[in-house]
Formats: C-alpha cells, structure tokens, sequence
C-alpha cells in the first residue's frame, strides 16, 4: 500500500505531565493511509502521546507538527480548528452527565464552529441514525446504564425462560423478579444516598502528603459511583440469591444459623472492598445493612425437613410363614 504525505511529524520531542517528564526523545511519522498501532504497559505514555495529537497535553521540547500546525508554539485560539480535523474515540466516559444525548452532541459542534440551528440538528439526527440511537436522543448519559437498564434486563430473560415454565414455576420466577428488581433498586438507592456522599468526602479530603495535590477527574467521578452503585444494588440481591439457592437445597437454615460468624467477617470484608475509607462509621454503614439482609435470609428459607430414620427390625432367622 503506497504511502501518502506526513499528517502528524514529531522530531526528538519531549513530553511532560505536571513538572514531571512522562516521554523523551519521540520521534515518529505518521503518513495519509496508514494504519498504526501504538501498544505499550500500563504506564509507558500511550496516552500521553496522544494527548499532544490534539492540544491536551502540552510539548515541553523539540519538533512536533500535526496537520500543519506546530504543536510547540500552537496558540489555544487555534487548537478547536486543529480539532475539527480529527476524530477521537475515547476510552473512558467522557460525556456531560447534566445534560442529555442530544445536547452533548450540540455542545461538540458548536465548539467546533457549527452555528446554524437547522445544519446542527440534521447532523445529530445523522449521527444518532447511524448508530441505532435515533430514539435515544432525549436520554441522559446515566439512563443509558446497566442501573436503570435492569428492570428490562430481567424482562428479556423472563420472555426467555417463560415459554419452558411450568405454571407454578411461572408464579415463582415472577415472584423472584419482582423482588429482586425491588431489593435491587433499595441497594442503589442506599448507595447514592448514604454510601456515595460518604466515599466521596473521603477521597476529596484525604492526602499522602501535603505535596501530592489531590485531582478528582470526571472520569474517575463516574467511574467510582457506577462501581459502587453497582455493587450495592447486587449486594442487595443476597436475601434472594439465598432463597433460590435453598430451593436447589445448596443452603437451609441450619446452614445459615451455624456459619453465621463466617458470614459477618466475609461482610465485613465485602463492606472494606466497596467503601476504600478506612473509618469505622462508614464502614458500619454498608456492613450493618448487608448483615441485616443476612439474617432476613435466614427467616426467608425454610430448614431442610429431617427425614425420620426407617428403623428395620431384624427377623430371626427360621421364623415361620404364616
């Protein structure tokens, strides 16, 4: 495959990220046609390097051009032209979470130097048709999750499994998705309003040292809520994941009763690894209400039914038939 002109040229160029040298001596080409993958370790500046295609991270030294600008003395005024000649396809959440599907796309173009209204909204139109989302323009980034995705979720394995059902197992399954759409649900909510604020309080205050700053990014915002949110919706789930294991007859009440101090040191562990604060207050607000749901498990089931022992009296030998 032929090659066509230099798009982005760095010569001995010099990278740094908050005082501290992140790359040195890059030098690389990268021609109209070509298809190049950058791969390294965690760590190495992958995305560092790519930061500077598009105006983010700063050249600290040597040659860099892209698309025709000098990426060493670029103004800012004329870093969103640079932009608009580039596509970028993020790895992390990087969507405004006030503002719906539509509207973030009108925010793009509009930084970009769209101004008609008319040009503006076919293009979104355009954009959301093309990739299945036509319907989906009025949605906020967090309605599109696995949150608030769930209760359809649970639908589509319900219209899966329902065919093969009997009748009275029907009632049951129907029994089991309602409630573990409801406890679902009492978990996430507990973790927005009560765990969450907690966490974060504690991750916006505390500090290694006085001369390590503290930066909380949206991505990592979003990335931590989505996770604990999660965690505390399914955490929720134990009283039914209980009550189904004892109808497969894994667990009974007996079972529960006698591992019961093993419960409360695995919940307490699970409590340390959904909260990082280290304090006991906030601890003992996960911990308690997961290891009440443990006990409502055990009222939930019922004990295995102790089977009596046949005792079978032995006949003599050479006892008469009658």
């Amino acid at each position: 495959m032929g090659v066509g002109e230099a798009l982005i040229r760095y010569t001995d160029v010099e990278i740094h990220q908050q005082e501290l040298c992140v790359l040195n001596d890059v030098n690389l080409e990268l021609h109209k046609g070509e298809f190049v993958y950058l791969v390294g370790k965690v760590g190495s500046g992958k995305t560092s390097l790519l930061k500077t295609f598009y105006g983010e991270l700063d050249i600290a030294s040597g040659e860099a051009e892209v698309l025709g600008y000098d990426m060493l003395h670029i103004k800012r005024k004329h870093i969103p032209q640079l932009r608009r000649k580039l596509g970028i396809v993020f790895q992390d959440f990087q969507l405004l979470t006030d503002r719906t599907v539509y509207d973030n796309l009108e925010f793009v173009l509009r930084a970009t130097g769209w101004k008609s209204k008319g040009e503006i909204k076919d293009k979104i139109e355009e954009v959301l048709n093309l990739v299945g989302m036509s319907n989906k323009g009025y949605k906020l980034p967090n309605e599109l999750s696995v949150v608030t995705a769930m209760p359809y979720i649970f639908f589509e394995v319900w219209r899966f499994i329902n065919p093969a059902l009997y009748p009275n197992e029907r009632k049951g399954v129907r029994k089991a998705l309602t409630i573990g759409t409801g406890m679902f649900f009492i978990g996430v909510l507990m973790g927005y309003f009560m765990v969450y604020p907690l966490t974060l309080r504690f991750l916006s205050t505390y500090q290694l040292s006085s001369e390590v700053e503290n930066i909380l990014s949206l991505n990592s915002y979003i990335d931590n809520f989505m996770m604990l949110i999660l965690c505390m919706g399914l955490a929720f789930e134990l009283p039914l994941v209980t009550w189904l294991l004892s109808l497969l007859g894994v667990v009974n009440k007996s079972f529960l009763r006698k591992y019961r101090r093993h419960a409360v040191v695995i919940i307490v562990i699970a409590a340390a690894i959904i909260t990082p604060t280290g304090d006991p207050f906030t601890l003992s607000v996960v911990a308690i209400p997961l290891y009440l749901l443990y006990e409502m498990s055990i009222l939930m089931i019922k004990d295995k039914k102790e089977v009596p022992e046949l005792e079978e009296e032995e006949e003599e030998e050479g006892v008469a038939k009658v």
